[in-house]
């Protein structure tokens, strides 16, 4: 046996290679990680639910206006889903420009009426509102539907997720029964 070591120091050596391999595939598994983690908190169908409809709300809006970072602001600032309603805004953000004549013409018929007309030519004396851009057609338009869908969305969402959630678990509770033999009547 020549050249066995005895003190069995090669083994030693395998398993701290073994070690720094492990530890470098965690190191760079951990960001996926970490991503997936961002989709997997905040599971409650409410809070789910509630993330479609923000998302929805800032996918809608067009992005130059002070009102998307408002309501960013307050995606990150609830105990929502944050993966699923960046997911959503990123999705209707894409068909949002198709959406544009639907929401002109919204805006228009909502300048159309005088009490609305003053009131945005009231706020826009204030120091943020002209940052909104509500002077646009198309972002008082945008910012009408998002209104308007922003319950619908929450609420079917979550009816929705609780229908499905309960399926889940009658199907989960059907699969532990144990497996009864068949029997010939």
């Amino acid at each position: 046996m020549l050249g066995a070591d005895p003190t069995g120091s090669c083994s030693r050596t395998i398993e701290s290679q073994g070690r720094i391999v492990q530890m470098l595939v965690l190191r760079y598994l951990q960001p996926l990680r970490n991503f997936l983690r961002v989709f997997s908190a905040e599971r409650s169908p409410r809070q789910i639910a509630g993330a479609v409809a923000l998302g929805l709300s800032i996918g809608l809006l067009p992005k130059g206006s002070l009102l998307v970072a408002v309501v960013t602001c307050v995606l990150f600032s609830l105990r929502v889903n944050l993966g699923i309603g960046l997911l959503v805004a990123f999705c209707v953000s894409w068909l949002s420009p198709y959406l544009a004549p639907l929401n002109h013409g919204i805006g228009v018929r909502l300048f159309e009426i005088p009490t609305v007309y003053h009131t945005v030519q009231d706020l826009y004396d204030w120091p943020l509102v002209p940052w909104t851009s509500l002077n646009n057609t198309v972002v008082l338009g945008s910012v009408c539907l998002a209104v308007l869908l922003f319950f619908p969305a929450f609420h079917l969402t979550e009816s929705a997720l609780s229908r499905l959630q309960s399926l889940a678990s009658n199907w989960r509770a059907k699969r532990r029964e144990p497996v009864t033999e068949w029997r010939n009547v």
